[in-house]
Parts: C-alpha cells; sequence; structure tokens
C-alpha cells in the first residue's frame, strides 16, 4: 500500500509534531477527513491506519475528540458493526488499547469523581478560611477544626458545607 494522499501525509506529520499549533482544530478535521477517506478512497487511505490508531491514542483527549467526530467511534464497548472493513479494523485496534474496565467507564463516573474532589478542596479551603477568621491562622487542629465545624452545624444559615 502506497502513501500517495499528500494530504493526509502532511497532516499526520503536523499532528505528530509536539508543538502543533491549533491541535485540537486540526484533529477534528483530520479525524473527520480520514473517516470520510476511507469510504471514498480506501486503497490510499488503508495505508494510513497505524498513523490514524496511533494519532487517536497519543493523547488522552485524542480519542475523545474522535468520539464527538466520528460516530461508531462513540461506543468502543459495544460497537455497531460497520459495512467498511477498514473501519471495522481500526474500532478493533482501539477497543483493544481501551483501558481496564477498573477505572470509570462513563462520563458520569468520571465527573462525580472530579465533583467530590473539588469539594474536598472547597472545604479544605473554608476550612483555612475559618481558622484565619477565628484563631488568626489558617492551620487549626484537630479538636479546631471540630469545634468549627460544630458551630457550623449549629448555625441557622448554615448547611453544614465544612
Amino acid at each position: 500500500m502506497s502513501r500517495n494522499d499528500p494530504l493526509l501525509s502532511a497532516r499526520f506529520k503536523e499532528l505528530a509534531e509536539p508543538n502543533c499549533s491549533y491541535y485540537g482544530v486540526k484533529l477534528q478535521q483530520t479525524c473527520e477527513m480520514y473517516w470520510d477517506a476511507l469510504d471514498v478512497n480506501p486503497s490510499s487511505a488503508s495505508a494510513y491506519i497505524a498513523d490514524f490508531v496511533a494519532l487517536v491514542l497519543a493523547k488522552p483527549d485524542s480519542l475523545l475528540v474522535a468520539n464527538m467526530v466520528i460516530p461508531e467511534l462513540r461506543h468502543l464497548d459495544n460497537p455497531a458493526r460497520c459495512t467498511n472493513p477498514l473501519k471495522d479494523q481500526i474500532i478493533h485496534q482501539l477497543q483493544l488499547a481501551q483501558p481496564s474496565k477498573a477505572q470509570p467507564t462513563n462520563v458520569y463516573d468520571e465527573t462525580r469523581r472530579l465533583y467530590k474532589e473539588e469539594l474536598g478542596i472547597v472545604q479544605e479551603a473554608d476550612m483555612y478560611r475559618a481558622g484565619l477568621l477565628l484563631y488568626n491562622r489558617g492551620n487549626l487542629s484537630r479538636q479546631e477544626q471540630d469545634s468549627v465545624r460544630a458551630w457550623l452545624q449549629a448555625a441557622p444559615s448554615s448547611e453544614g458545607t465544612v
């Protein structure tokens, strides 16, 4: 298989550079262009399968961009069968590269984890602020933290955020 598509060659080469400007936009355009090329000109596009898979797996957000642009990639855990064998080959390779099920499998799990992490940071910042206001220092002892929490729980307007 020859690499006789100069536009695809240039795009894959450009996106492989470490300091590629407008990486996300170019990645989106390249994904669209390549996926269409697999239908229009499969003989030349097939030479770039390894490049495409490597590109999509190169950065953590690259697969998310490809999922956004290419509907067939949105459900790699249970993909629909494509009529194009080259697209099936790419989907299969991306399935093999998917992280294990121990990691969050959907956006909700990841969002919930990030929310809990952010909530902990906000509560820690609130406790530090309360320490500055009440004790003129930010780092409180465990006993002082407990007394601040008890005071907040007893306050009528408080919802116990700290």
